[in-house]
């Protein structure tokens, strides 16, 4: 289970930096930066130490409201840039909540 969460972990960081280059963040101002990076890091953090579904989902919606932040101040159009999130919302909506659901006994009655 940690290898699989180191994986998420770096595949969310790798593919969430890519596209916030590719969305063109480079030119946005340094407090639209600054909101993306904390944007991209609030859900990655929690799929590396939270154990609480609810506080993953959590971080999940800050990071978003965030990026949507960023995109509102900065002067450069920052088109694509909600799907930085989809990595990490792939994990923490899907991922982490079909491990979780062990069946007791093998699945015997």
């Amino acid at each position: 289970m940690l290898q699989s969460r180191r994986f998420w972990v770096v595949a969310s960081a790798v593919l969430g930096l890519l596209q916030a280059w590719d969305s063109g963040a480079l030119g946005a101002g340094a407090s639209a930066q600054a909101l993306i990076a904390a944007g991209l890091a609030v859900p990655i953090v929690s799929i590396a130490v939270a154990a609480d579904q609810r506080a993953r989902i959590a971080a999940l919606i800050l990071g978003a409201v965030l990026l949507a932040w960023a995109r509102m101040i900065a002067p450069a159009p920052l088109n694509t840039l909600h799907l930085a999130l989809f990595v990490p919302a792939i994990y923490i909506l899907f991922v982490s909540g079909i491990s979780r659901k062990v069946v007791p006994n093998g699945g015997r009655a």
